[in-house]
């Protein structure tokens, strides 16, 4: 679309010299914010598009071309200037339709393209490639498209009468708060006693090594012990003979 729009721009010439429409004499500006409704750049992704309009402002800033009332157009795009000539072959109201023709070395192309006058300082240019730009006339004030008329707006229905307010009863009043006692003093924390200081522990002397223990002399065998010879039965004790009773004393005499 870049280089067709370009292009076209330098086509602006014509085989035969009709006469001029009167209100495209002058020059004429790219608008660079008309860029981004060209129908071609809304098919495009968001991040496609916002890409092509930022390069497109870049390249094409300062885009102005002029239609002089002998035919002539002279095309400027920064420090580059063309010429060439043009004629309307046709004019629908305010639509206008231009036999173009563009001599590169001894060539030339002839196409037609369209302008769209939407005020005396604004016009759209449809190029052959169905892209869309806006031109604005230099020296000459935009003015706002008319204003489509507002449509009437319908009768608001009658707001329905609203319920009276029931009244409402009267807040009890708060009993007052009793006052707050006042909080005692805290007393004071008595200091902490200062830490005594730790007493260092005395090294503990080294163990000394356990002496080897010795060797464990064996046991001599126990000679087995002899069988218990089996005792004799005792013989039975015989009774013993009673004892005589004692006989009395007799008496001493004094």
């Amino acid at each position: 679309m870049l280089k067709h729009l370009i292009a076209l721009t330098f086509l602006l010439a014509s085989a035969a010299q009709a006469a001029p429409a009167d209100k495209l004499i002058g020059v004429w500006e790219l608008d660079l914010p008309s860029l981004v409704e060209s129908p071609r750049l809304q098919k495009l992704p968001q991040d496609q598009k916002d890409a092509a309009v930022k390069m497109m402002s870049q390249m094409l800033k300062g885009l102005t071309f002029e239609f002089t009332a002998e035919g002539q157009m002279i095309l400027t795009l920064k420090d580059k200037k063309k010429s060439g000539t043009y004629a309307v072959s046709k004019v629908e109201g305010n639509t206008y339709t231009l036999s173009t023709e563009i001599k590169e070395g001894e060539t030339g192309k002839k196409e037609e393209i369209k302008l769209e006058l939407m005020t005396d300082a604004q016009m759209k240019l449809f190029a052959p490639d169905d892209s869309v730009v806006v031109l604005n006339k230099q020296g000459v004030a935009a003015v706002a498209a008319p204003v489509a008329p507002v449509a009437p707006v319908a009768p608001v229905a009658p707001v329905a009468p609203v319920a009276p307010v029931v009244p409402v009863a009267p807040v009890a009043p708060v009993a007052p708060v009793a006052p707050v006692a006042p909080v005692a003093p805290v007393a004071p924390v008595a200091p902490v006693a200062p830490v005594a200081p730790v007493v260092p522990v005395e090294p503990v002397a080294p163990v000394a090594p356990v002496a080897p223990v010795a060797p464990v002399v064996p046991v001599e065998p126990v000679a087995p012990v002899a069988p218990v010879v089996p005792v004799a039965p005792v013989a039975p004790v015989a009774p013993v003979a009673p004892v005589a009773p004692v006989a009395p004393v007799a008496p001493v005499a004094p």
